[in-house]
């Protein structure tokens, strides 16, 4: 997800979640060099947090999918046996 909002943050757009994302997001360059997104004001704030939070669940989602698959074949392997 942070290439992607990157890429929103750095590219003019006329889409209504380009423009809203960079209206409410603000792509800062630390001193590493490694960047960092950051809320413009209360809502921006809001709006990462979100984004976080479904990123996060997202990847949650993602994780429980393999390891039910694992599990499932875990079992039809000690059927087949």
């Amino acid at each position: 997800m942070n290439i992607w909002l990157q890429e929103k943050l750095k590219t003019p757009t006329h889409e209504r979640i380009g423009k809203i994302i960079q209206q409410e997001l603000y792509l800062a360059k630390n001193k590493n060099g490694s960047f960092i997104i950051l809320g413009k004001n209360e809502s921006g704030r809001i709006l990462m947090k979100t984004l976080y939070n479904f990123s996060m669940s997202y990847e949650h989602y993602k994780s429980s999918k393999e390891n039910h698959a694992k599990n499932l074949k875990i079992k039809d392997d000690t059927l087949n046996q």
